[in-house]
């Protein structure tokens, strides 16, 4: 009788662990969840993430940065442009920026109002960094860089002077000349000796007659047909 009375106490004791751990959630044997201190410090901390990475969003985040940022250059008369903000606020400003290589950036334009800047002052030869942003009061884009080598320009037409001559053409070539640092400049002083390609025709006739190479000078075509 004995013996049957302490099985007895025994399975009541190891039901109601049983039931304590399956009202917990856990089996036998099983570890408990971290406490309700831990899980709070856990939220804590998420919620201040969260909300610092609210506050990066509202600085960074609220003002799209510009696209289809680009380099229009002819003879080095360079400008960046890029296509205007689609943005819900008024007053939208721009600024610019450039760099060579590891040095500090230098403003351009800042905030401008218009969806392009004159970058003809930056020095001729390197490569380097630019970048733009919007603004819109005190909030501001991401940056938007591209990189600009300002010796891939387009080259202009050359200057043209013809004077005729008896049965011949005197023809005078001058390639282009630009300002840069506050001095006129020409396209020899940039790339060295300039070689150009003159084509001559028959007027309201596509009949190629001569094709003459010439150095940055005048030279003179001879033994031209005459019209009448």
């Amino acid at each position: 009788g004995r013996d049957e009375g302490s099985s007895a106490q025994r399975g009541r004791a190891g039901c109601g662990k049983t039931e304590r751990c399956r009202g917990e959630g856990l089996a036998e044997g099983a570890q408990r969840p971290p406490s309700a201190s831990a899980s709070c410090g856990m939220a804590g901390r998420c919620r201040r993430c969260l909300i610092y990475s609210c506050l990066l969003w509202t600085v960074h985040g609220i003002v799209p940065e510009p696209q289809n940022v680009r380099v229009y250059s002819v003879t080095f008369n360079s400008t960046l442009q890029w296509d205007p903000l689609i943005f819900h606020k008024e007053n939208v400003t721009y600024t610019v920026q450039y760099k060579r290589h590891s040095g500090g950036f230098t403003d351009l334009c800042s905030r401008t109002a218009f969806t392009e800047c004159s970058i003809s002052s930056i020095p001729l030869h390197g490569n380097y960094t630019i970048r733009v942003r919007a603004e819109s009061e005190k909030e501001q884009s991401n940056w938007k860089s591209i990189t600009f080598t300002p010796i891939n320009t387009v080259i202009g037409p050359p200057e043209v002077h013809v004077e005729p001559r008896p049965r011949a053409l005197y023809v005078e070539v001058r390639g282009p000349s630009f300002q840069h640092s506050g001095k006129s400049w020409h396209i020899r002083d940039v790339y060295g000796n300039v070689v150009y390609s003159v084509q001559i025709w028959k007027q309201d006739s596509d009949e190629q007659v001569r094709l003459a190479g010439s150095c940055d000078c005048g030279f003179l075509l001879r033994s031209l047909e005459v019209p009448f």
